[in-house]
């Protein structure tokens, strides 16, 4: 209880003491000191009664400002929260410059490499039927690095018509070889590597085939080496290595033959028409 509390009680008492006491002492008489008496009774009385009410009224006073400070104290709390909540979400702008930020620490973290480069022989040696007794490979180059090399050859014969990472490489007599040599090159190094060829074809014979059919004629053949031709209606040779192969030829109109020839001469012509 405050000070300010403690003198409003201290004046009610007082001024219902006071009270009394004026109008006793109007009144003298042989009983006025038992009504004195009386008078005091009832003063502590009604102090007391006095006493209690203003506490009472003190206590709800005090309960309804503590109520309040806490309805108070509630609102700024939620408020607060709110003001939290607000302020913790992002706006459209702000996500933005995120994913921007986030795609650009990307790309600075992309990581250079060195470049490597490795060959590989996927065709060859193969006898060529151009009739020009060539023998030729196909070499591929596997390479890696970031940025992707550049590569170069120091021969390719086809003139890029496989693709910038395949050389091809004709040799034109036998006991020709070459030295087949590649460079892969980045912003981040050099790397080479090289593969030695030689002419190792089997000697082919030409085979003049005569075609009567009136049509293209498909011609498959295996024995000492694994063939396909497909040839137009006339004549045509085709280079093979001799000897005795099966083969299977489909024409006029789809119809397949299939049985054995010996090649082995040079100049052998084989003849076909449709029955």
């Amino acid at each position: 209880m405050n000070f300010t509390k403690k003198v409003l009680i201290i004046v009610l008492v007082f001024s219902v003491l006071i009270s009394l006491t004026i109008t006793l002492t109007g009144c003298p008489n042989e009983g006025s000191e038992e009504l004195l008496k009386k008078a005091e009774d009832l003063i502590k009385l009604k102090e007391e009664e006095t006493k209690k009410e203003v506490e009472e009224k003190i206590q709800k006073t005090e309960e309804e400002e503590i109520t309040e400070d806490q309805i108070e104290k509630t609102k700024e709390e939620e408020k607060t929260e709110e003001t939290v909540e607000f302020s913790v979400e992002p706006t459209e702008e702000e996500i933005a410059e995120e994913a921007t930020e986030d795609e650009t620490t990307e790309e600075k973290k992309e990581i250079l490499t060195a470049p490597t480069v490795r060959l590989e022989i996927v065709e060859g040696p193969t006898f060529s039927q151009a009739g020009d007794n060539v023998c030729y490979y196909r070499i591929k180059a596997h390479v890696t690095g970031n940025p992707y090399p550049t590569i170069s050859f120091n021969k390719d014969d086809s003139k890029g018509a496989w693709g910038k990472n395949i050389a091809q490489v004709n040799l034109y007599k036998s006991g020709e070889s070459f030295k087949l040599e590649v460079t892969a090159t980045n912003s981040q190094d050099t790397a080479k590597d090289s593969i030695t060829l030689s002419y190792i074809c089997q000697k082919h014979i030409p085979i003049l085939i005569i075609n009567n059919t009136g049509g293209n004629l498909s011609l498959s053949l295996s024995g000492p080496a694994n063939y396909n031709f497909n040839i137009p209606s006339g004549q045509q040779n085709i280079y093979v290595i001799p000897g005795t192969y099966n083969y299977t030829a489909r024409g006029c109109g789809g119809a397949v033959e299939s049985g054995t020839e010996n090649l082995s001469r040079s100049g052998y012509e084989w003849k076909w028409w449709c029955q």
